[in-house]
């Protein structure tokens, strides 16, 4: 030790010191680089499922409207349908009186019954997308960890848009 102290002064290193030090420093600088690599990548990843999440949470936005737009549709279709259906029932009724006159009707039927059937097979499409929808809530409830099942979700849905409707 006294030997590398001249009356307080450094003594100069050698070359190979020198090139020792500069060879751990550089080994020390590859280890912080790829920490920092990896680093970044992991914040690169977090990044893009974040933004993923968010795509996602938007097309259930997007979707929940869409169920909302069909739900009121419904609210305001289902009167008239009842309606429909009351007249349907009431034709029948009066096709099953014996002195009804069945042959001067016959025409208007076919076309009531077509309408019928029509309704019966919308009804049938709306309730596979339901279902469908159901599936999805199901599988972002499961995603979001609420403890809400979907026709809750779905009320809650509903109060929102009676309590903007409320004067």
């Amino acid at each position: 030790m006294a030997g590398c102290f001249n009356n307080g002064i450094h003594n100069p290193l050698t070359f190979q010191q020198l090139d020792i030090l500069a060879d751990i420093l550089s080994r020390e600088m590859l280890s912080v680089h790829q920490e920092y690599c990896n680093k970044t990548e992991f914040v690169n990843e977090r990044l893009m499922k974040a933004t993923q999440n968010e795509h996602q949470i938007c097309d259930v936005v997007k979707l929940l409207g869409k169920l909302k737009l069909d739900v009121e549709r419904l609210e305001v279709e289902l009167p008239c349908m009842d309606g429909e259906l009351q007249s349907y029932m009431k034709t029948v009724d009066d096709m099953q009186k014996p002195n009804y006159g069945y042959c001067s009707y016959r025409r208007e039927t076919k076309s009531e019954r077509n309408g019928f059937m029509e309704l019966m097979q919308q009804t049938d499409f709306k309730m596979l997308e339901m279902e469908n929808f159901l599936c999805e809530m199901q599988a972002f409830l499961k995603f979001t960890g609420l403890n809400k099942g979907p026709y809750d979700v779905v009320s809650l849905c509903n109060i929102g848009n009676v309590s903007r409707q409320a004067p």
